[in-house]
Order: structure tokens, then C-alpha cells, then sequence
């Protein structure tokens, strides 16, 4: 109303008019011809020429109201566009701002003032856009790692899975393995051949229930004596002397006595050892030794004598990796026969 009050009457209704319909028409490239900048701002210059040559008689509010829409659009664009084009916009509004002292005759500070204005619209909008476009980046860059991420942990799953059905396989083959070759190398009974056999079904239905156990996502080593588990360590000490690997053991009521989380940890510690160290120690003959030293056990598993070049398997890795995870440790000694593992179960993890 401020503005339509400084206009001639007799012009009031067609200037008015003629505002409305250029400040349409200056819009349009914008929604129009989003692609193409530099021909909206050709259609928007060409606009306020228009409206110089249509309104050359009215005076100071119309025409200010024109070039302030023409820098509007024009900043609009350039926000759209590349850095080129908002130079090109930048000089557009300089242009554009000009015809106020230039066509309207208006004093040089209207000139000043617009193009400031337009420049400072321009890199505001231009800054708008950038935290957008960067928030944007940061959202994505925050979805990929939480996908990398998620992929990482299925890979981990995927490789403790792993670990866990190579442990379980590797030793009950060992105890069947180990069955049929003692059995193959002296003459037996039908009955011993079928107790023989007995102990193959019974540990291949042990392994294939583990592997169940970890398919089904329970987890092998939940802390209190599973199935698996045997009365004593010494019965199961017992189940290597029947397949022929003898065992210097000492210490091992030490467990039997611990609390069922760490006995059943022992447990599988113990098997999955002497199970490496039949294997890749090549010896049938193994020494077990269980410490009671206070805060911790400690059990030390051995091959008994030099057999040779020691080779490991990748038992052991995943073995370490199982201790660590609950505050145990393991360390492995090899070298000229020698096929050592020294375990430290800590009591309260």
C-alpha cells in the first residue's frame, strides 16, 4: 500500500497491473527453465526491458519493485546453478541494478544498494545450498558406514561360526580317526569292533549335535556344563587313552572343583589342545598339567617328546581369539619338536 500510494492516480490501476504481470513473467524462467540459467536470466532481462519501454513515464516504486524481482529471480538461478554461473548472475545484477539510475534516472545509491543487496542474496542462498548439498554428503557418508559396518559384523559372525564348526569337526574326526586306526592295527573281537564303532556313531551324533547347537545361533560355550560335557575330566582323558593317545596328566580334580562356567571353558580348552597337539604335534603322547594360582588356572598341554616339525592349524587363532573374548589368555610355544600351550583361565572375568 506504502508503495501504491507514491504512484500517479491516473496510472494507478495500469501500473499496478503491469507490475504484476512482469513480476509474473520474470518468475517464469525459474520454474520454467530450470536447466537453463543463462537463457532464464535472457528472458528476465529481456523482461525488465519490457518494462522500462511500457512504464517509461512512471516514476520511482514500480520500477524499484521490478529490478528488486529481476535480482530476485536472478540470485534464485544462480543459487541453482555452477560457480560460472553465478558470475555470469553476479554481472546480471549489476546490469539489472543499473537501470535504476540509468533508465529511471534514480540517485547512484538505489544502483548500490541493489547490486550489494543481489550479491549478498546470491551467497547467502549459495551458502543454503552448500549445507544442504554437505548435509546431504554427511547423511550418506553416515548410511554407508553404518552398511560397512553391518557388513563387518556379518563377516565377523560369519567367521566365528566358522571358527566354532572347525573346532568341533577337527576333533571329533581326530577321535574317530584315531578309533578306527587303533582298532585297524590289532585284532579285536566283534564285540570290541562293535564298541569300536559305537564310539565313531557316538562322536560323529556329538559333532553333528554341536554343529546343530551353532547353526540354531545357541551358543557353544554359554557358561554351565552343556551335554557335551563329561562327569570329570579325568573320564574324558580316559576316552583319548581308549583311541591310544596317553596322557601324563596332574592336577585335574582342580577343575572338576571350579565353577561351571570355567570347568565347562576348561573343558573345551582341553579338548580342542590335545586335539592340536595329536594333530599338529604329531605325538601320541601328551602331558596335561592344571595349576590352582589363586586368581587364575593355569593349564599347561604338551606334546611329551620331540616328534619332529611342529605344524599349526587354525584351531589355535581361533582359540585365542574365544579366550581373549572372555578375559582369558593363551600362549603358544613351538619350535624343535616342541609343541606347547599354556592357558591362563581367570576365575572371575
Amino acid at each position: 500500500m506504502t508503495l501504491l500510494a507514491l504512484v500517479p492516480n491516473a496510472t494507478l490501476f495500469a501500473t499496478y497491473a503491469t507490475g504484476v504481470a512482469v513480476s509474473v513473467i520474470q518468475a517464469l524462467p525459474l520454474v520454467v527453465v530450470r536447466r537453463w540459467p543463462i537463457a532464464a536470466m535472457a528472458v528476465q532481462c529481456a523482461a525488465i526491458v519490457t518494462a522500462s519501454v511500457l512504464a517509461a513515464g512512471v516514476a520511482f516504486p514500480w520500477s524499484a519493485t521490478t529490478i528488486l524481482v529481476g535480482i530476485v529471480v536472478i540470485g534464485i538461478v544462480a543459487a541453482r546453478g555452477s560457480d560460472r554461473t553465478v558470475a555470469v548472475c553476479l554481472a546480471a545484477i549489476v546490469a539489472t541494478a543499473a537501470v535504476a539510475p540509468i533508465r529511471h534516472h534514480m540517485p547512484l545509491g538505489y544502483f548500490t544498494a541493489g547490486a550489494l543487496a543481489g550479491a549478498v542474496f546470491v551467497l547467502v542462498i549459495r551458502l543454503i545450498v552448500h549445507l544442504r548439498e554437505t548435509s546431504a554428503r554427511l547423511q550418506a557418508e553416515r548410511r554407508l558406514r553404518a552398511v560397512d559396518e553391518v557388513r563387518k559384523e556379518a563377516a565377523a559372525q560369519r567367521s566365528a561360526l566358522s571358527a566354532q564348526v572347525h573346532d568341533i569337526v577337527g576333533h571329533h574326526l581326530a577321535a574317530i580317526s584315531l578309533t578306527a586306526s587303533s582298532e585297524a592295527g590289532r585284532a579285536s573281537s566283534g564285540a570290541e569292533k562293535n564298541h569300536a564303532l559305537s564310539d565313531i556313531a557316538t562322536s560323529a551324533a556329538l559333532a553333528l549335535s554341536e554343529i546343530r547347537s551353532v547353526l540354531d545361533e545357541t551358543s557353544l560355550h554359554p557358561g554351565p556344563a552343556t551335554e557335551a560335557d563329561p562327569a570329570s575330566l579325568a573320564q574324558f582323558l580316559a576316552g583319548w587313552e581308549d583311541v591310544g593317545v596317553h596322557i601324563n596328566h596332574s592336577g585335574v580334580s582342580i577343575i572338576d572343583a571350579a565353577d561351571p562356567a570355567l570347568r565347562h571353558e576348561a573343558y573345551l580348552v582341553t579338548r580342542q589342545a590335545i586335539t592340536n597337539a595329536v594333530q599338529h604335534g604329531r605325538t601320541k603322547s601328551v602331558r596335561l598339567i592344571v595349576a590352582d594360582e589363586g586368581a587364575v588356572l593355569r593349564l599347561t598341554i604338551a606334546n611329551d617328546a620331540d616328534q619332529g616339525d611342529v605344524v599349526l592349524g587354525r584351531g589355535l587363532t581361533s582359540m585365542r581369539t574365544r579366550l581373549a573374548k572372555h578375559g582369558h589368555d593363551l600362549a603358544i610355544r613351538t619350535g624343535d619338536g616342541v609343541f606347547e600351550l599354556d592357558v591362563t583361565l581367570v576365575k572371575e572375568t
